[in-house]
């Protein structure tokens, strides 16, 4: 096994977490594994029945039960768990009310067999003997039934009736137990977690030696799933494949392969799937999750700088903050100390780790992306993604422009998704192939992907790719940040004001277009929607700027006429004084503009749009 620091790190967590004595999300013990129930049997310590339930809240029905090394990783066979069950393991009527086959006979013995070598082990636990001696009876199925929880047909067999989406005969039963001084709800029971612990240790085997720890122990091969969901079935290490081609050629056997402690397997795996439910990001296939040293608060790294801020708006006393600052460089600190605010006294052996799952098929689990690196780096490259990648929003909630970052799965959903009825969507592989390629950019400072800059920049010159206008505005103002973010890593500054120095041929000729749409959309009334001609041949205009601008400015002229003669003068004399910025042979150049007539266009319509902020606007947005 190659690179097991990722391993280590997440072993490492679990005392920790332990320690941090949280309640909000349960770290599992160790030998423990979570299913989903569907019913609820209650007994008395003497074993009798006294009542049943089925479990409706579907996040209350995650149960944590007792696993053995084999139940834990089951897929076929008989492998029952040690105490809560399916029906066809736990009840002994099973038989004499489902079809089952000649295999599935032996399943309850083989639960009975195993439940009573805890039970007579010094380890035993006064829930573990009430239930054997309720299960002996064989009859909780028949219980079920006169409780009016289970249906049965004409035949007296259970009905093809499902309970919280599950089958009958495939119903999982968790089970309380009444008792002095006892939790009744066995699965929430410390006590009963610690009596499994002791007693499955007490049945291992043979130690072997553990390559993620260096030391002779008792080993695994058989390691847990259920890791990103109690649904999940994917698994990160596996060595069961000793016919097929996972290690022939390069290994005797499975013990040369994936050699590991089962204490060091359980915590890890019981660590990660304690950091997923915690502070968890899904993507698609894809689950990212990052954490710190001492497992505190990390901000939102990949969501847009505004959820940053508004995320911490007020929470430290010496920091102040505005939810829309009017210039950069008060935003610029605002999301500086938003950023930095997660560690004060900021120590530089403290690291950050950033683990990325992508769920390759049904039974596997691939480690995507594994980085850890300094704290202070990564606050450092945070703040640098955001700030590169701010442009101006205009927030349509708030019906203002704030400066802000996007989202990466903004970014990825506006490039590569569909506009269907104004929802982007995108295909799930797509996205967390995207957000695996952009994820480094983000933590560790990577240069951004020129196909995904020029992909926003595609997008962006093709209104008509969405069904709302709003769309598209926000489509121009992600490639302007995309658009920006590669000007800064090739060393140029890149202002997000109106740069009226600046000649070059693509940015003049974003400017005249924005120039034509303002104008335009100027003469509309208050109810008019339809598009500008500006709009209309965008895309034309990006590929063959020479030839469509004269189509474009001579619709414009009849907008122009039937205006008021102050306002006609107004843009005609923005268009002559941007005309005559031009050399000749860039202006009669038809070749497809460079990305950056972008940032023309919408450095320029803003300041149309906006003329009450226009004096002050390179102060306002200056780097």
């Amino acid at each position: 096994m190659r690179n097991l620091s990722w391993v280590s790190e997440l072993y490492n967590v679990y005392d920790k977490a332990i320690r941090l004595n949280q309640e909000d999300v349960l770290l599992l013990p160790i030998a423990h594994s979570t299913a989903k129930a569907q019913l609820e049997v209650t007994i008395d310590g003497e074993g009798n029945f006294k009542s049943a339930d089925i479990v409706l809240d579907n996040k209350d029905a995650v149960t944590v039960i007792p696993v053995t090394e084999d139940s834990g990783a089951r897929a076929n066979g008989i492998s029952p768990h040690p105490f809560a069950d399916k029906l066809i393991y736990i009840a002994g009527d099973y038989c004499r009310f489902c079809s089952v086959k000649k295999a599935d006979e032996e399943k309850y013995p083989a639960y009975m067999k195993q439940l009573l070598q805890w039970k007579n082990s010094e380890f035993t636990h006064p829930s573990v003997d009430a239930l054997y001696q309720y299960l002996s009876k064989g009859a909780l199925i028949q219980d079920l039934i006169e409780a009016r929880i289970l249906k049965v047909d004409k035949d007296g067999r259970l009905t093809a009736d499902k309970i919280e989406k599950i089958a009958q005969v495939d119903c999982f039963v968790r089970f309380r137990v009444n008792g002095e001084s006892r939790e009744q709800r066995t699965w929430l029971d410390k006590t009963l977690y610690n009596s499994f612990i002791a007693y499955n240790a007490s049945t291992q085997g043979d130690k072997a030696f553990c390559y993620a720890t260096g030391e002779y122990t008792i080993c695994t091969y058989k390691h847990p799933s259920k890791i990103l969901n109690a649904g999940d079935k994917g698994k990160l290490f596996s060595a069961n494949d000793e016919s097929g081609l996972s290690y022939r050629g390069r290994f005797l056997n499975k013990t040369q392969t994936v050699s590991i402690g089962y204490e060091f397997s359980q915590k890890m795996h019981n660590a990660l799937k304690w950091l997923i439910e915690r502070q968890g990001n899904f993507f698609g296939n894809l689950t990212l999750v990052a954490w710190n040293s001492v497992l505190g608060a990390l901000p939102k790294f990949a969501n847009d700088s505004q959820s940053i801020l508004a995320d911490y708006s007020g929470e430290f006393d010496d920091m102040e903050f505005e939810s829309f600052p009017e210039t950069f460089a008060s935003y610029k600190g605002a999301l500086k100390k938003a950023v930095f605010s997660y560690n004060y006294n900021l120590k530089f052996e403290q690291k950050i780790m950033i683990l990325m799952l992508d769920e390759a098929t049904t039974g596997r689990i691939s480690v995507n992306m594994y980085s850890e690196l300094p704290e202070s780096e990564f606050y450092e490259n945070v703040t640098n993604w955001h700030l590169n990648t701010t442009w101006r929003r205009y927030d349509f909630n708030e019906k203002k422009v704030c400066f802000t970052s996007f989202a990466l799965l903004q970014i990825i959903e506006y490039a590569y998704g569909t506009d269907q009825k104004g929802k982007l969507t995108c295909e799930s592989k797509l996205k967390s192939d995207m957000i695996a390629r952009m994820l480094p950019c983000v933590i560790e400072g990577r240069r951004l992907p020129k196909d995904i800059l020029r992909q926003t920049v595609h997008r962006a010159s093709r209104p008509t790719a969405f069904t709302t206008q709003n769309n598209w505005r926000r489509m121009v103002e992600i490639a302007c940040a995309m658009i920006r973010k590669n000007k800064i890593e090739e060393g140029e500054e890149c202002s997000m004001a109106l740069d009226t120095e600046r000649n070059t041929r693509s940015y003049l000729y974003g400017r005249l277009l924005a120039v034509a749409e303002v104008a335009e959309a100027f003469t509309y009334g208050r109810e008019q929607t339809r598009p500008t001609n500006a709009e209309k041949y965008f895309e034309k205009f990006s590929n063959a700027p020479y030839i469509t601008w004269g189509v474009i400015y001579n619709r414009l002229k009849p907008y122009l006429n039937g205006m008021k003669i102050n306002n006609k003068v107004y843009y005609q004399r923005i268009i002559d004084e941007v005309m005559d910025k031009f050399l000749y042979d860039d202006f009669a150049d038809n070749s497809k503009l460079e990305p950056e007539f972008l940032l023309g266009y919408s450095s320029q319509r803003y300041v149309l749009c906006h003329p009450d902020k226009s004096k002050n606007n390179n102060e306002n947005v200056d780097n």
